[in-house]
């Protein structure tokens, strides 16, 4: 990740799970907190309902259980990942 140093404008590689580095420009040291760098996606879905609900069903019948579905909701699950 590059970062412009406050200090002399210098942009500086940030590496993976760094808080902290030195300029190599002007040696100013810089340290950050871990709030700045929150990365977030969103994940678009990429199924329609009627091809989804026919896996659904196929994959109950594969596992030999009942193929009705009584009922049925699109949910979206938030995933976390903290380096």
């Amino acid at each position: 990740m590059k970062l412009e140093c406050p200090q002399c404008g210098g942009k500086c590689d940030l590496q993976p799970r760094s808080l902290q580095l030195i300029c190599p420009f002007c040696n100013t040291p810089l340290a950050f907190e871990k709030e700045l760098f929150l990365e977030t996606y969103k994940v678009e879905p990429t199924i329609e309902k009627e091809p989804a609900r026919v896996l659904m069903q196929q994959h109950l019948c594969d596992k030999g259980r009942d193929d009705a579905i009584i009922r049925k909701e699109f949910l979206y699950l938030p995933f976390y990942r903290f380096l």
